[in-house]
């Protein structure tokens, strides 16, 4: 079972999207809880259709739930008999305590994910274009799931001196990996506007 949840907001589509892992508990499944954002402006600059309904891990922005909020388990678990109707009914957390054994610890832990679910989204109602993604805290997010995001948002609205700038540090960050020079950069993100910078450092 996978569920997906989305919504277009703004230049963006934000997916919440409940991961079924492979790991299993006795009569239990583990699952996580995912965020993406994909970019409208970042599908048109690599020349690829808007797509209105992308899966979590086609986002440009990915990560998981307990990435962005500190007091979020790391994974949850379901009943392994529960069905897709009782599924936030069934649901139970797993840290140090027993998977919930009656109505009452249900309750409590299905109200924590929807509490945490709803922070989340509070967070994303704050985000529809890339530049409010670059004004908000999750732009410094370290498991965002693309480390040339910044650079490439900023250089599709039009900012070039930052473009250039986190570019040149990520260059330098990676500087042991291959194909992580400027110029090499600058061309595999088809970032043609920087090329005159590469002109003016060498």
């Amino acid at each position: 079972m996978r569920l997906d949840f989305r919504r277009r907001r703004g230049s963006t589509v934000q997916v919440i999207n409940i991961q079924p892992s492979a790991e299993r508990m006795e009569n239990a499944n583990v699952f996580y809880v995912n965020i993406g954002v994909a970019f409208d402006e970042l599908w048109q600059h690599f020349g690829i259709a808007v797509p209105e309904k992308p899966m979590e891990y086609d986002c440009h922005f990915r990560t998981r739930l307990e990435g962005l909020l500190p007091d979020c388990p790391q994974w949850w678990v379901i009943s392994g008999d529960s069905s897709t109707t009782q599924f936030f009914k069934q649901v139970s957390r797993l840290g140090g305590r027993e998977i919930a054994s009656n109505d009452e610890e249900v309750d409590k832990v299905t109200q924590l994910l929807a509490i945490l679910i709803q922070k989340a989204v509070s967070e994303l109602n704050k985000i529809d274009s890339p530049q409010t993604f670059l004004a908000h805290p999750w732009r410094n997010e370290p498991h965002g799931g693309n480390t040339m995001l910044n650079p490439l948002l900023s250089y599709v609205i039009g900012d070039l001196g930052p473009a250039w700038s986190e570019l040149a540090n990520l260059s330098k960050r990676f500087s042991d990996r291959p194909r992580m020079s400027v110029a090499e950069l600058v061309s595999q993100l088809r970032l043609e506007k920087l090329r005159g910078k590469l002109l003016d450092n060498d």
